[in-house]
């Protein structure tokens, strides 16, 4: 990644159209600094690396809250250095998930890098529910990954 590191200005413009539930079109048009693959690819291999982190930050954080709170099936979660993307990536997914009854993120303020995820699960517990979440996703964007490398 450290290519991508170098002050430059915005190497691409991109657009979405979703299509309908799993189906979407993504539009993606290079100023040329960078390819539209390697960009595609790149980012999917950031968002693998922060569903991770988030992923073993959010389990660390019900862990160490059991004894004081049951926040096993509904609780609220503050992200800290997270954006739009994640919350929006991850309340998604959960509420689609066979056990996710709700889901849903705030940002307090556009220019804010904090996310507050707010989740219920029924039937099993938030634990199983984001590992199964992470792993789906981390699948789909490995495959994303090599159609573009």
């Amino acid at each position: 990644l450290k290519p991508f590191h170098r002050p430059v200005g915005p190497s691409a413009q991109g657009d979405h159209e979703n299509l309908n539930k799993n189906n979407w079109v993504i539009k993606l048009e290079s100023l040329r600094q960078i390819s539209e693959r390697v960009i595609v690819a790149e980012a999917c291999k950031i968002i693998i690396m922060k569903l991770k982190n988030v992923e073993e930050y959010i389990l660390d954080k019900i862990n160490s809250m059991k004894d004081t709170t049951n926040i096993d099936y509904s609780a609220e979660i503050e992200l800290n250095n997270e954006n739009h993307t994640i919350g929006e990536i991850l309340s998604r997914r959960i509420r689609l998930h066979d056990n996710g009854r709700f889901a849903g993120f705030v940002m307090k303020h556009p220019d804010s890098n904090n996310i507050l995820l707010e989740y219920k699960t029924e039937g099993t517990t938030f634990t199983r529910v984001i590992q199964d979440v992470v792993k789906e996703l981390v699948s789909d964007y490995t495959v994303i990954i090599k159609k573009f490398t």
